[in-house]
């Protein structure tokens, strides 16, 4: 049984409600792609009531940038508030439906985790699982990258999200489970597949 603890403010309980209500309702199905019936490194779901708390914690493992609104660098799942997303570059907009599916990403990120941890090279397929598996989407894009950006240079590289989104749609919509599973158990071989899987998405986005 997957369970988690809570902090937040009393400000958020709203909030947690949530994040609860939406993980009772929709984890439970995105475990069981990872085929994975329990968690058992993921115990707190911590919700920051202000981004200098957040920015404080995601510097403790990696440079900060001020799109960040949610993470699991610690194994948890470590969310700013709604009210602080809408603060953070890029997220303005974000409405409650936006803050379900960025709880959900998280938590996607947890499941592959528990299989294996190790996201060097791929971190590009990381954030492609984690957007089609929670149901966000990202605007098209051409996939006019190459396969070392993706996987060396995918935090600078331009639209990451957005082609992340879409080779992750792709493999999703051709791909067997098996393959995928594959992928996040042996990440060496993405990486080794990573050309003919762009190659492939490309051939596929001109016809």
């Amino acid at each position: 049984m997957i369970s988690f603890n809570l902090t937040f403010s009393p400000e958020d309980k709203a909030l947690a409600d949530l994040v609860s209500r939406t993980l009772g309702d929709k984890m439970n199905c995105i475990a069981a792609f990872f085929g994975l019936e329990d968690i058992d490194h993921c115990q707190k779901i911590i919700i920051y009531s202000t981004a200098e708390e957040y920015k404080a914690h995601t510097e403790k493992f990696t440079e900060y940038y001020s799109w960040m609104i949610g993470d699991t660098y610690d194994g948890n799942i470590n969310l700013l508030s709604l009210e602080r997303c809408r603060e953070a570059q890029g997220h303005e907009n974000m409405t409650e439906s936006d803050y379900e599916k960025l709880i959900l990403h998280e938590f996607t990120h947890i499941c592959q985790q528990q299989i294996n941890p190790n996201a060097e090279g791929v971190i590009w397929f990381w954030e492609a699982l984690a957007q089609n598996l929670s149901g966000q989407t990202n605007e098209d894009i051409e996939l006019s990258c190459t396969p070392e950006e993706l996987s060396e240079n995918y935090i600078n590289l331009y639209g990451n999200y957005a082609i992340s989104c879409k080779l992750g749609r792709y493999m999703l919509q051709n791909y067997p489970r098996e393959r995928i599973m594959e992928y996040v158990r042996y990440p060496e071989k993405l990486v080794n597949d990573t050309p003919g899987i762009l190659s492939d998405a490309r051939d596929l986005e001109r016809t």
